[in-house]
């Protein structure tokens, strides 16, 4: 459940992320449109009065419907991401999301990462269920072989024992009567040994996919630490830039 809620609220924000990179994408596109437009114009004016040539005039219109192909792709891409936003709220097909997206990303005050890919994986989902799994696959065998053993059973209650019915509600008559028992298993077709084998088999799966996610989990774990550093220095090449 824990990582069904993580990955729903990751989907959302990467969701709501892409609407917003998508209106400034939108945005550059019309203006680039727009000036296609009055660039398109003003070849076309200058070929009517002989002043430009009819491929400067075919390159004007052909760099105009090319913008304008790339402003419709980019319209179509921001409906789509703003009707997946909506499946993920549960608002379509009612179309209930407020669509005054932001015009700019905001600032975000990040965290400081923790020094280590160990410090990261502690409230990771997968790997808590991939652990659990397997305590619970050596909890599961170890009940199979305690079938193998003899089960004793203990028993008592209390009861009146007299000559005379009359006396039978009295409690100077009242007795205690205690009994035990011991059972083995001696046939059964092989039944137990058989869920012995198939829960040794449980718990070598177990401890194998706990193996896999671990190490997924750190590789990813690492990645994500390094590239952290290669995009922050990047952000900030890309503000020298600017």
């Amino acid at each position: 459940y824990g990582g069904a809620r993580l990955s729903l609220a990751g989907q959302v924000a990467r969701a709501w992320y892409g609407i917003v990179e998508s209106e400034q994408q939108l945005e550059l596109a019309e203006q680039m449109t727009e000036t296609f437009e009055k660039n398109q114009a003003f070849t076309a004016n200058r070929f009517a009065n002989g002043l430009a040539s009819s491929l400067e005039n075919d390159i004007a219109t052909s760099a105009l419907a090319s913008s304008q192909a790339t402003e419709t792709m980019r319209e179509r891409v921001r409906n789509a991401q703003v009707k997946e936003l909506e499946s993920f709220l549960g608002a379509y097909p009612k179309g209930d999301v407020d669509r005054n997206f932001p015009d700019t990303l905001p600032e975000l005050a990040l965290a400081p990462l923790p020094p280590t890919p160990a410090q990261t994986m502690e409230n990771r989902p997968d790997l808590q269920a991939a652990r659990l799994q397997l305590e619970a696959s050596g909890y599961d065998l170890s009940a199979a072989k305690m079938n193998l053993l003899p089960s004793f059973s203990l028993s008592g209650g209390p009861g009146s024992r007299s000559e005379e019915f009359g006396d039978l509600l009295d409690n100077r008559f009242r007795t205690w009567e205690v009994s035990g028992s011991v059972t083995q298993p001696l046939f059964n077709g092989g039944r137990i040994r058989a869920n012995i084998r198939r829960s040794k088999a449980l718990r070598k799966a177990a401890e194998a996919n706990y193996r896999a996610v671990a190490l997924r989990a750190f590789t990813e774990a690492e990645t994500l630490l390094a590239n952290e550093k290669f995009l922050q220095k990047e952000e900030d090449y890309l503000k020298n830039a600017s």
